[in-house]
């Protein structure tokens, strides 16, 4: 006998809000300051430069250094130096909030949209090619506006439009913002009928400071709103939180509940991720949230060259010294993939097959210079100056001077 047994899924991307904080990125040697110029344009640098102009847009400091540019700053700030040092500049992009590394090597991940192809709301779009599969993106801005319009609107046309006025600038604050973020995430994991609906719902948040600090608001607000009185810069957003705490209660008691849920840490086989795993592991814990595994992605399963030897020898060293505050958590490993894991195709493939593609185009030449002829060849020409054009390259719009 058959069973056909239906499954429905959502997964939802939980954009972190990053008010009040800096971000500094530190990037590989590029043609420009964002690397978006000339006749072949990254997306992947497209999107980070239009993700951090939004970011920037609602007062968020936001810095970047280009290693072509400027130079000095990637010897001066300490921490950065001594990951160029340790690991060289395959760190690099280095980003930073507030001071601590949050991520290297990589700009942050490919968004949802990326991923389906597909435009996404807060509210869950069913991805056509996958049935049953609801995906939603939650925007803390837009979460905003619509929690404003939810308390404002009711008395537009009631009261004078200085009070809606007022009422608008007590609620455009940063508390605003995280309040909304947050109450959207906690009201959905804490939805009965959201429960029925689906039989598994993912969450995609960074375990940040930030993330933690919200997991730990039901119990922080509740002491603030008991004792604050007059005077708090939040009092105004807060003025409606006493009936959401247990709702925030109730979410982070479903995020414990390790018959309900399982908290995904997710890491590369590398000593500076896997050691920022064991700091996101240890808060978790610090706050109840003990049913987590580890989930390492990246991992060298081949190597028959130079190159692929050194890697695979670097991530086993790395896995050899793993910290131990996470070697005790179930791990699981996933192959390094020869493709970015973008489109429904790949997604599919990811934790399957490499789903390589070979190209059987030939280099349309007998004879392959080596550097030491290219070099000479230069040299004997004559020419003192020479521009090297590269996409990011470290010598990338650099005039090398021969002596």
């Amino acid at each position: 006998m058959t069973v056909s047994v239906k499954i429905n899924l959502i997964v939802i991307a939980n954009i972190g809000v990053f008010r009040n904080e800096k971000i500094i990125i530190f990037d590989p040697a590029m043609c420009c300051s964002t690397g978006v110029c000339g006749p072949s344009i990254d997306k992947k640098l497209l999107r980070v430069a239009t993700l951090l102009n939004s970011i920037k847009s609602h007062g968020v400091v936001v810095e970047r250094h280009n290693l072509t540019g400027n130079p000095q700053i990637f010897v001066d700030n300490k921490t950065v130096n001594r990951m160029l040092l340790k690991e060289g500049v395959e760190v690099l992009p280095i980003i930073m909030i507030d001071g601590e590394v949050v991520k290297t090597k990589a700009y942050p991940a490919s968004n949802l949209q990326d991923v389906f192809n597909t435009d996404l709301n807060n509210k869950g779009v069913a991805i056509k090619e996958v049935l049953n599969l609801v995906v939603a993106n939650f925007d803390p801005e837009q979460a905003a506006a619509e929690y404003r319009e939810s308390v404002v609107g009711p008395f537009r046309g009631k009261l004078p439009k200085v009070v809606i006025k007022n009422m608008e600038e007590q609620l455009s604050g940063s508390c605003t913002v995280e309040i909304a973020a947050f109450n959207e995430f906690s009201s959905f994991i804490t939805d009965e009928k959201a429960a029925l609906e689906y039989d598994h719902i993912i969450f995609d948040t960074a375990p940040t400071g930030h993330t933690l600090r919200m997991l730990q608001l039901h119990s922080a607000w509740s002491s603030f709103i008991s004792e604050s009185i007059h005077g708090a810069s939040c009092l105004g957003q807060l003025a409606g939180l006493e009936d959401k705490k247990e709702i925030y209660k109730n979410a982070v008691n479903t995020l414990a509940d390790a018959e309900k849920t399982t908290l995904i840490l997710v890491a590369r086989p590398e000593p500076a991720p896997l050691k920022e795993a064991e700091r996101a592991s240890k808060e978790l814990q610090d706050i109840g949230l003990n049913n987590q595994v580890l989930v390492v992605n990246g991992v060298l399963d081949v190597h028959d060259d130079k190159l692929s030897d050194a890697i695979f020898f670097k991530q086993q060293k790395a896995f050899k010294n793993i910290p131990e505050g996470i070697k005790s958590i179930e791990t699981f490993n996933i192959p390094l993939r020869p493709y970015n894991i973008t489109g429904l195709e790949n997604v599919r493939a990811f934790l399957k097959e490499d789903n390589i593609k070979l190209n059987n185009e030939k280099i349309n030449t007998d004879d392959i210079p080596r550097l030491k002829n290219v070099i000479d060849d230069l040299y004997n020409s004559g020419k003192k100056v020479i521009f090297t054009m590269g996409k990011g390259g470290v010598l990338a719009r650099q005039p090398l001077q021969l002596q």
